[in-house]
């Protein structure tokens, strides 16, 4: 799960956050604007033993950055199921739009 934390004003990959709320997650700072629209791109490539969970975050009016904002390895991947999308806010809408699912590239 890829997550901005608005309040704390930082960018977090989870991995099963309620079965696994501390084990397995990555948190740096990243300092964003509200009333501003933002893409979020998160890829996970599956390796033999683990997976390589990338995330990055910009703001939608500029270039999508060639580097990952946040990456982390998960060492107890889930191989099977589909992609979700989910937010949570105490007081505010959230808004999605063009939203796309594609396959990894080589």
């Amino acid at each position: 799960m890829l997550e901005i934390k608005g309040t704390d004003q930082e960018i977090c990959l989870h991995i099963w956050p309620t079965a696994l709320p501390y084990s397995l997650n990555q948190t740096i700072p990243y300092k964003w604007k509200a009333d501003e629209w933002y893409r979020l791109k998160l890829m996970v490539q599956q390796a033999s033993d683990r997976a390589i969970v990338s995330g990055k975050v910009w703001p939608a009016n500029e270039q999508e950055p060639a580097e990952w904002t946040v990456q982390m390895d998960d060492t107890v991947p889930n191989r099977n199921g589909n992609p979700g999308l989910w937010g949570f806010s105490n007081d505010h809408e959230i808004y999605y739009d063009n939203i796309i699912v594609t396959e990894n590239k080589p």
